[in-house]
């Protein structure tokens, strides 16, 4: 098969009418389609899968209620109307698909998916298939039950992981849509309808006995076990519906308890949120206490300048009294001496008498220089003052407060910013588990435990219910030989159609196991010769296959690696898949989503390279963290029919463009 266009009307993210192309040129069969994450490359592969089969997967894969698959701005432009448009080729038929999905009639504006109607029509070469043919069609160019090996992203390659754990029940349904996409149900199928005939024949066969004395008792005792193999088979049944049903009950409660896991988170994030408001909270008051306190001495720092300069003036004042001061004594030595001179009329160096004229001049001179030693008294005092006043307003020193108050109005600012988005957050969050009780969640826990032990008692019931399902045909098969001893007995054509239809049954049963053999060693084989192409590791040997198809790596000394990376395990997955697909009896193009997230350059570099070769047609939804424009491998680059990017018009739309 064969995808050759798309046309996308409002399907999640894409607003309107969009359409892509795909590549059919055999020697350009890679497409690239570009987008960021959170842009709609899980979206545009779910259009593909919507249009086959109605369903979307979300995160988990968990199917995503159809009305939430309506673009949210054209839902509030009025316009509810969905519709995924596929035209392909198949085995030289082109098809045409549309599947549209709108309002029941009367109902303008759904609020529930009960509200909707879904639409589909398929065209084949022109020709209109019955609506109750067009599922039936489908399934016979890709059933899906085998599209998981077609369309999957990233965290689909996680679930054959599972494939390594016999207990796994997930590992079983991957392992039974292995053997679909392989062929093996034909054969179960087919087994399954002789052992109903071969069950009617015994029937026959033991009535028809009944008659010969020689064999009457074993067809008694065949009937008990004829009558206990349809009390065993409906105890299976039963068994196998309820272990159904519970599956079905926990995988409810499973993805409720995922949701409600994240309203734990929830919780403890409005927890967190309310704790940190209230350190903040505490933190601001105090900022604020502080910022009081600063602004009491605030004024010391306005006043710094102006206290400075006069500080400055009275040192200035207090150095000229200084000078003064030094003049002082220098007057008061002069005075002294004079007075020395006057009182005593004698020279104090010579000894000699001093004239009286002389004697009159030093007195007129003493006089004036005592007159000026007056005019200090006041200037003593006053610099004595202008001292204390130094001392004083020395002592206001600068508070700092101009270099903290900023400080704490910023961070002030800062918490407040901070304490607004916390109770944004924390109005979100309580809007969130407003509708959510844990009690209630506690409960589906508990649940959820006890279906998982009543599935463990089912799985013993129902291998206790097979056992004694294979002893009893055990005992059938002896009582068989045994009736047919009779050559009466033999002869009969109930007799005949037994013998028949036990051989029939053998032959099936040994083929389904000589065909499982087979396919496990052609899809290791061909797994193996994936693996080498695409790990970086020279010390593997290669992939060795179990009964689930699950794929342990091996060592050049055949020792099988326990511990695998997260890369190794993406990497043993696109083998497992490739090797599927290239076994399977049924073949698609193959689109990935994301499909290299987990590797490292070097094995990016080797998948690039091979991916071509795992389908006629590839189709890689990448973003730039994975796939670099202008870093396109050569041996990829040759490859590509498109290239198409996802550009984001707004958080709700987003736009398919051609490269």
């Amino acid at each position: 098969m064969k995808l050759l266009n798309a046309k996308v009307k409002n399907f999640m993210p894409y607003k309107g009418d969009q359409e892509i192309v795909f590549p059919t040129d055999e020697q350009h069969s890679v497409m690239l389609v570009f987008g960021d994450n959170m842009r709609g490359k899980t979206s545009f592969l779910n259009t593909i899968r919507w249009c086959f089969y109605e369903k979307a997967l979300g995160r988990n894969l968990k199917p995503i209620d159809p009305i939430n698959i309506f673009n949210t701005d054209a839902a509030a432009d009025g316009d509810w109307n969905v519709a995924v448009h596929l035209r392909f080729d198949h085995e030289g038929h082109e098809y045409e698909l549309r599947r549209e999905m709108q309002p029941k009639h009367m109902i303008y504006q759904p609020k529930k998916s009960s509200d909707l109607k879904t639409d589909v029509m398929l065209r084949k070469d022109g020709n209109v298939i019955q609506g109750d043919q067009i599922q039936h069609e489908i399934n016979q160019i890709i059933p899906e039950d085998i599209s998981r090996f077609f369309l999957f992203d990233g965290e689909l390659l996680q679930e054959y992981e599972m494939l390594l754990d016999d207990k796994d029940e997930q590992g079983r349904i991957i392992k039974e849509s292995i053997e679909k996409v392989l062929g093996v149900p034909a054969l179960i199928n087919a087994r399954d309808q002789i052992d109903t005939l071969l069950r009617e024949a015994r029937k026959k066969q033991t009535k028809d006995s009944e008659h010969f004395d020689s064999v009457r008792k074993y067809s008694e005792e065949r009937k008990v076990l004829e009558s206990q193999r349809e009390s065993l088979d409906t105890d299976l049944a039963a068994l196998l519906e309820q272990q159904d049903t519970v599956i079905g009950q926990k995988d409810v409660l499973d993805r409720e308890i995922e949701d409600a896991q994240s309203i734990l988170v929830g919780k403890d994030k409005l927890d967190v949120a309310k704790r940190e408001l209230k350190q903040l909270d505490s933190r601001q008051e105090n900022l604020e206490q502080e910022k009081l306190s600063l602004l009491k001495d605030a004024w010391k720092d306005l006043i710094q300048p102006l206290l400075h300069s006069h500080i400055s003036l009275l040192e200035v004042k207090r150095d000229g009294f200084d000078s003064e001061q030094r003049e002082r004594f220098k007057i008061e030595s002069r005075i002294s001496d004079l007075k020395s001179i006057v009182e005593n009329s004698q020279c104090p160096t010579c000894e000699q008498d001093i004239a009286d004229a002389k004697r009159t001049n030093i007195a007129s001179e003493l006089g004036g220089l005592q007159a000026d030693l007056e005019k200090f008294q006041d200037d003593i005092t006053a610099r004595t003052s202008i001292i204390e006043r130094i001392s004083r307003l020395s002592r206001i020193k600068t508070s700092s407060a101009s270099d903290k108050i900023p400080r704490i109005d910023s961070e002030v600012r800062e918490i407040s910013l901070r304490m607004t988005e916390i109770d944004n957050e924390m109005e979100e969050l309580e809007r969130q588990l407003k509708s959510h009780d844990t009690a209630e969640i506690a409960r589906k826990r508990s649940l959820r435990d006890g279906y998982v032990k009543q599935l463990g008692s089912l799985e013993n019931n129902i291998k206790d219910r097979r056992s004694a399902i294979e002893e009893n045909e055990r005992k059938q098969e002896q009582l068989t030989r045994y009736i047919e001893l009779n050559a009466d007995v033999r002869e009969q054509k109930s007799s005949k159609l037994v013998h028949a239809y036990t051989e029939l049954k053998k032959v099936f049963s040994e083929s389904i196991n000589a065909l499982r053999d087979n396919l496990r060693e052609s899809v290791e084989k061909l797994a193996t010769e994936s693996f080498s192409q695409l790990t970086t590791e020279p010390t593997y040997k290669g992939l060795r296959i179990n009964e689930n198809y699950g794929l342990t790596i091996v060592d050049r000394e055949d020792r099988e690696v326990a511990q695998r990376s997260a890369g190794a395990e993406q990497i043993v997955a696109l083998s497992l898949i490739d090797g599927l697909n290239r076994t399977a009896r049924k073949t698609g193009p193959i689109i990935m989503d994301t499909p290299l997230g987990r590797l490292d350059l070097k094995h990016r570099k080797k998948v690039l390279e091979y991916i071509p070769n795992m389908a006629e047609q590839v189709i890689l939804l990448v973003h730039e963290g994975e796939i670099r424009k202008d870093e396109i491998v050569d041996s990829l680059k040759m490859r590509i029919g498109g290239m198409y990017n996802i550009e984001r018009v707004s958080s709700s739309e987003s736009k398919l463009n051609k490269e």
